[in-house]
């Protein structure tokens, strides 16, 4: 051994000393002893492409299946992930078994659509690879390349009979996984072979709503030009309009309400969209997309005082999270005309005034800027008096009283416009 830890005959190998590894070989030094992770030199010769050494340690008896020590790979498994299609195919004449598969289930195969390769997996193919194999996580090498995007492999494998719906873990397809990464050509593909655009994994998640979930703007199009279902829901009843809204994706939006998306679908908790858009504006720094997906849903006949399965409306919900643990990452000028927005659309700007133990929507909202004064720089008309004065007429005696005597009585900014307001009201 070298003092590095690795074989005389591996230090030949990896510095393509073909000399110095013919004179080992014919000297009998041992032809398996291979570095720190047992790793063969014939292991190592493939990896690196090195032909002329490779067929050395073959002609001297190296074992062409050895696997290493720590992962179980083979030196044709090492020629796959490294792309050498010349020394896959030198170890395939000498007896490689393309098969077999290392400690987690992953063959040959697997690894040259992991890397991207079309060649090598034709090479593999032709010499009896099994298309249809998979790892210990229940991946075949169609769902392997379709989640590296590597179009020449995807349609190696369609052509030579790969099955395009077989569900991996978790149950997603090929499909499902370039929706996911966007990548357009590949779904493309699958499509075109067959592929079950509306295949759900195991939570009840469409390929149309992982595009959705990752604002990939071209995949949703796409997806929902080849009849990919709006009305899907997944085992919690979410919609991918659901999904749009609750990420504030205005583009998403705008593509599922053409397609037919209906705003008022229920999930099971009993949300719509737009509740799922209010409830999360409190941690999501979204700038203005909010209001036009507000706008999109409030404009296609969405309720906007429709209740949940809690009870709550959308504005009930709009800064109850906020409220409570006085969040401060999102744009609060986007909280107040998203309120803006939902009250002019015919939202109750009144409810729960009754209700002592529950503060209102425009109570939540001024107690939120009263925390946060310094937020509104430059926006006068969304301090804490400006709010009072443009909602005059809205609020109703009994809601003035209780801004009265629970927000003035704490000291708030807003007392002087309160009393405007009560004069306003015929108080």
């Amino acid at each position: 051994m070298s003092t590095g830890g690795e074989s005389l005959l591996c230090v030949a190998v990896e510095t393509g000393n073909e000399a110095e590894v013919e004179r080992l070989l014919q000297r009998g030094y041992p032809i398996e002893e291979g570095g720190v992770p047992g790793r063969t030199p014939a292991f190592l010769a493939a990896a690196d492409g090195n032909l002329a050494c490779l067929r050395l340690l073959i002609k001297y008896g190296a074992n062409v299946d050895a696997g290493d020590q720590w992962w179980g790979r083979t030196p044709l498994m090492a020629a796959a992930r490294t792309r050498q299609n010349s020394c896959m195919r030198l170890l395939i004449e000498h007896g490689a078994d393309v098969n077999i598969a290392d400690f987690s289930g992953k063959t040959a195969l697997i690894f040259a659509t992991d890397f991207g390769d079309g060649e090598c997996v034709r090479t593999l193919i032709e010499c009896g690879a099994d298309v249809n194999v998979a790892d210990d996580d229940s991946r075949t090498p169609l769902i392997h390349a379709a989640a590296k995007g590597c179009d020449a492999c995807v349609r190696v494998l369609l052509q030579h009979g790969a099955d395009v719906n077989v569900k991996g873990d978790a149950g997603w397809t090929a499909l499902i996984k370039a929706a996911e990464k966007g990548l357009g050509s590949c779904a493309r593909l699958l499509i075109e072979h067959g592929a079950d655009v509306n295949a759900t994994t195991d939570y009840g998640w469409t390929a149309l709503m992982y595009a959705v979930w990752n604002g990939l703007d071209s995949a949703v199009n796409f997806l929902l030009e080849h009849s990919a279902r709006v009305d899907m829901t997944d085992r919690f009843g979410v919609t991918a309009l659901h999904l749009a809204a609750q990420k504030a994706r205005s583009r998403c939006v705008r593509s599922l309400l053409k397609y037919g998306a209906d705003g008022n679908a229920e999930a099971k908790d009993g949300m719509t969209a737009l509740h799922k858009l209010a409830l999360k504006e409190w941690c999501f720094s979204r700038a203005w997309e909010s209001l036009v997906v507000a706008q999109l849903l409030i404009s296609h006949g969405v309720a906007v005082d429709r209740r949940d399965g809690h009870g709550n409306t959308a504005l009930d919900l709009l800064l109850t999270l906020k409220q409570s643990f006085q969040m401060s990452d999102g744009p609060n000028q986007c909280l107040v005309d998203l309120f803006e927005l939902l009250v002019r659309g015919g939202s109750d700007v009144n409810r729960h005034v009754n209700d002592i133990e529950k503060p209102t929507a425009f109570m939540k909202l001024l107690n939120v800027l009263e925390y946060e004064k310094e937020v509104h720089l430059g926006r006068v008309e969304y301090d804490i008096e400006g709010l009072l004065v443009i909602n005059i007429g809205r609020v109703n005696k009994a809601h003035i009283v209780r801004l009265l005597f629970e927000y003035s009585a704490n000291g708030g900014d807003g007392f002087d416009s309160l009393s405007l307001l009560e004069e306003d009201n015929g108080n």
